[in-house]
């Protein structure tokens, strides 16, 4: 598989950024906040920490896995925290990332890769 680089630009990428809510000015960035600001109520925001406060704590458990020597894998601990936040928060859904090794939404994940390089 061909190593993308994430740092050079393309017309595409360089598109996702600009619509980002933080690089939106005026009406655009009107638009976009009253679409997001119900979905981060006090409230809601308050259920995502209960879930975040679970996964955690799987988080601790995995970096404690490597007190005494032991070598862990930095980027996939943090990977599987962003995706079992996300998939929580988001959807509901308790993936077991740190159980299962997060089989499930790794091979999302490279499928979106793929398909992401099909799109280009």
């Amino acid at each position: 598989m061909e190593v993308i680089n994430p740092f050079v630009g393309t017309a595409y990428t360089d598109a996702l950024w600009a619509n980002m809510i933080v690089n939106l000015r005026g009406e655009a960035w009107k638009d976009v906040r009253s679409t997001f600001s119900p979905i981060f109520t006090s409230g809601k925001m308050k259920v995502m920490m209960h879930h975040i406060n679970r996964i955690s704590a799987n988080l601790v458990e995995a970096v404690g896995d490597g007190v005494g020597g032991r070598e862990i894998d930095a980027k996939l601990i943090f990977q599987t925290f962003s995706l079992d936040a996300l998939a929580t928060c988001a959807f509901g859904v308790d993936v077991g990332g740190f159980r299962y090794g997060n089989m499930i939404l790794m091979s999302v994940r490279e499928k979106c890769k793929v398909l992401h390089l099909l799109c280009m």
